[in-house]
Order: C-alpha cells, then sequence, then structure tokens
C-alpha cells in the first residue's frame, strides 16, 4: 500500500522546520523527512499525533494512492456540479475546488485537476483526482485585474506557487471572506469606500497597494462607429458588452447611465454579460460589440483604441495570519522590486509609484 499525504504543505504553511515538527510529535527529524517525501508508512500512534497537531483528520490528512475516488474538498461556488472539472489547492480552511477556466485566470506551474464525483453537505464535493500528484500548495489570489498573472509569474523567482483566480470585487471579497483564497484583489473608483466589500469579513488583513490605472471605454482600432461617450448608449447604433453584477466596472456603467438619464433597459447589449476585462475587449476585437467598459491595460494587447473615464487604485486584501507565512511574504513583498515594477509598467498602462507599498 502507498500513502500520499499533505504532510510537508501543513508544516510549511505553519512555518515549522521538520525538526520543529519532529519535536511536537515526538519521533525524530529523518523520520519527518521520510514520512514527507512518501517513503514510509507513519505508524497509527505517529498519524495521529500529526492530525491532532495540524487539527485535521486523519483521513483528510493521509490517502491511499490506490483509492482516488471519494477525497473531499471544499467546493468554491455554488455553480460547481458533478462532472465539472475543477483545480486543487490547499487554503487556510483545508482542500478548495476552484472552477477551472479555459480563460480568465490560470496558474504557472502544474496543478492538480480532478472531476467532480458527487456533492455533500456543508458545501462540500467529493472529487476523484490523480493519486499520483498533490494538491498544489499555492497562495490563491481572486480578482479581476489581468495583470495579477504577473504575480503569479514572478512568484516563481521565490520559489512559490500563485494561482490566480479570476473573479470580480464582490465575489473575490466573498472568497476571501471564507477562508478559500489566501489575498483578495479589489479595485475602488474615487470616492468609492470599501465598506460594503469588507462587510462580514471578521479575520484581520493587510491591504497592500497593487497600481493605478484609468477604467474607460474600449473601441475597435480608429472608432469607426464615432463613439463619443455614454449618451451615444442612447442610440440604437452602438452595442454594449457588460459585466456581472459585482463587478466594479458594472457598477461605474450603471451610475453613469443613471447620471446621464438613461434607461439600461433601452441600452443595446446591456444584458450581455461577461466574466473579464479581457472578454470585455474580445467582443470589441471580434466585431460583437461597439463598446464596453474596461481597464485600459486590456487595449494595448488587443489593439483596441481607449477613451479613459476614471482613475481606480487595486488593492490587495491578505490574510495577516498567511501574510506572516515566510513563503507568502516573499511573494508580496517581491511587489515593491524594480523589477516587479518595471514588469508591470510595460504590462499595460499601470501606476506603479506606489506598487508594493503597505496600506
Amino acid at each position: 500500500m502507498m500513502l500520499v499525504n499533505r504532510v510537508r504543505q501543513e508544516r510549511e504553511r505553519r512555518g515549522w522546520s521538520q525538526g520543529e515538527l519532529a519535536e511536537r510529535i515526538g519521533v525524530s527529524r529523518p523520520t519527518v523527512r521520510l514520512v514527507e517525501e512518501e517513503k514510509v508508512v507513519p505508524s497509527t500512534l505517529v498519524a495521529l499525533r500529526l492530525a491532532a497537531v495540524f487539527h485535521l483528520r486523519v483521513e483528510e490528512l493521509f490517502r491511499d494512492s490506490a483509492n482516488s475516488v471519494g477525497q473531499c474538498a471544499i467546493a468554491t461556488d455554488d455553480g460547481i456540479r458533478v462532472g465539472d472539472t475543477v483545480i486543487l489547492t490547499t487554503s487556510p480552511v483545508g482542500l478548495v475546488a476552484h472552477p477551472y477556466r479555459m480563460t480568465g485566470g490560470s496558474a504557472v506551474l502544474p496543478q492538480l485537476l480532478g472531476r467532480v464525483t458527487d456533492s455533500a453537505n456543508e458545501g462540500k464535493v467529493q472529487v476523484e483526482a490523480s493519486p499520483y500528484r498533490r494538491p498544489l500548495d499555492a497562495v490563491a489570489i481572486a480578482g479581476c485585474d489581468p495583470a495579477l498573472q504577473l504575480i503569479a509569474e514572478s512568484s516563481q523567482t521565490v520559489g512559490a506557487a500563485v494561482f490566480w483566480r479570476n473573479e470580480d470585487n464582490a465575489h473575490a471579497a466573498q472568497l476571501l471572506r471564507r477562508g478559500l483564497v489566501q489575498a483578495a484583489a479589489v479595485h475602488l473608483p474615487p470616492g468609492e469606500s470599501a465598506d460594503a466589500l469588507m462587510e462580514g469579513l471578521d479575520v484581520a488583513i493587510e491591504k497592500i497597494h497593487f497600481a493605478s490605472w484609468d477604467l474607460g471605454w474600449l473601441l475597435r482600432r480608429g472608432n469607426p462607429t464615432g463613439f463619443r461617450g455614454v449618451r451615444d448608449l442612447a442610440n440604437d447604433r452602438f452595442r454594449v458588452v457588460n459585466r456581472k453584477p459585482g463587478a466594479g466596472t458594472r457598477r461605474v456603467l450603471d451610475r453613469l447611465l443613471t447620471d446621464a438619464g438613461i434607461n439600461p433597459l433601452d441600452v443595446s447589449g446591456y444584458s450581455w454579460e461577461v466574466d473579464s476585462h479581457y472578454e470585455v475587449g474580445w467582443a470589441i476585437q471580434n466585431g460583437l460589440a461597439d463598446v464596453g467598459l474596461a481597464v485600459s491595460s486590456v487595449s494595448r494587447p488587443l489593439s483596441l483604441d481607449f477613451l479613459p473615464i476614471s482613475r481606480e487604485q487595486c488593492q490587495l486584501w491578505i490574510a495577516k495570519d498567511e501574510l506572516s507565512r515566510r513563503v507568502v511574504g516573499d511573494i508580496f513583498s517581491q511587489l515593491s522590486t524594480s523589477a516587479f515594477r518595471w514588469d508591470l509598467s510595460t504590462y499595460g498602462d499601470y501606476d506603479v509609484s506606489r506598487t508594493g507599498q503597505l496600506l
């Protein structure tokens, strides 16, 4: 019999050395090393001690590789259904199943894919996963700015893995609130308070300034339709592509329409909702829409024109307990380096003068 285990991930999550863990459970350091490398099967007593010190059940810490069906994972979305493919990562609350999407979010390092085989109570699902790979011990960031991918890419330099999950402001804050991600990226228009997003957030967090950017209208190159501003949306000539409720850009569009005295139901395309800034740009690039709101960084790689509306700032909200972990601290400390700021500034129209600063 071969057992796969999460001992190394759980130890490193707490910042313990192999020697510290060995002392806590009353064994030698080489014993811990052999267990982590899955070269020995621990005794029942050692397995019970390991589970107790990590505050986990034995079956959550160890699994028979010959039977990969029935591994329990926390479902992050009500929308996850039996048969769905998911990405598994570890988190402060245990194993998490993230919806697998072909666009709008990625992880740089190989991740563990699984298939949902059954639903369970209390927000959990049963997942069939490979017995030969471990769940990705990654720092999961939820947010919708495309440049979050740079954090994932640069994390390799500090020997860490970052999983970027593309979500709007409201959902990113909700995932952080539930402990399903370690960080949330939220962007706020001038004068907008974060109080509503922080409601119910009962964990202590640190806020780090990520960047400032322009939010505005994306248009096809050369603006062939002659779009000038929000009042043109009262004219059926212009088809808009929208973001889903909960997205910051959706709130901005609704406010602009209200100020202009335009009923959203009279706007062509208002009900067409997409998940990301890039999808807004893709729809316009491919002639499926004439105009949409997005961050300015999308315009450059998609060769689109951009009409700015307002300046926004993006903050990274990170659980303090997680930030105290060495690997998490290393990931976010690199944001203030000249190398990362250079990459971010060339990625798009970002103001990086305060990138990495604690707020």
